[in-house]
């Protein structure tokens, strides 16, 4: 008994197999699994470069609505909302896609995390509706919405 297969990206298999009496039944032999491995390995590949597009258009989102949607980022001089980044990397041991995202000032977090003056009084944030916690914001704000695009994107 001969069984044949093409897998959905084209790599043919087979499996060879001995029915009835004698030394062989219950023998099978797959030929070509090399092929469908391998086949299998490229899809996963370009699930993970997918994964990994899909995370970076996200957390480009998320930096966007948090210069767009109250709280906003902080403005004096405009540093701390230029200072947007979006990295993707992998992680070392399975490969998996992920991103860091973010501002790269050294008072970024301070700012993030200012929910009152030093003084105690409260603060007078010079850009109308920033303050406070601005990222956080965003992506509770957009949490539906980047699991979505992580999703979707081709």
């Amino acid at each position: 008994m001969i069984v044949k297969g093409v897998g959905k990206s084209g790599a043919a298999w087979k499996l060879t197999g001995y029915s009835g009496t004698g030394p062989k039944k219950g023998t099978w032999r797959i030929s070509g699994i090399e092929n469908v491995a391998r086949n299998i390995n490229l899809e996963l590949m370009k699930l993970k470069a997918r994964s990994s597009a899909g995370l970076v258009e996200a957390a480009t989102l998320i930096l966007n609505d948090a210069n767009k949607t109250s709280p906003t980022v902080p403005v004096d001089f405009g540093i701390l909302r230029a200072s947007t980044f979006v990295t993707p990397l992998l992680t070392p041991k399975t490969k998996d896609p992920y991103v860091v995202l973010g501002y790269g000032t050294n008072y970024a977090a301070a700012v993030h995390e200012m929910m009152e003056s030093p003084s105690g009084k409260p603060i007078n944030w010079s850009r109308p509706g920033s303050g406070p916690k601005f990222l956080e914001a965003s992506l509770k704000r957009n949490s539906a919405q980047v699991i979505h695009i992580i999703k979707n994107t081709p």
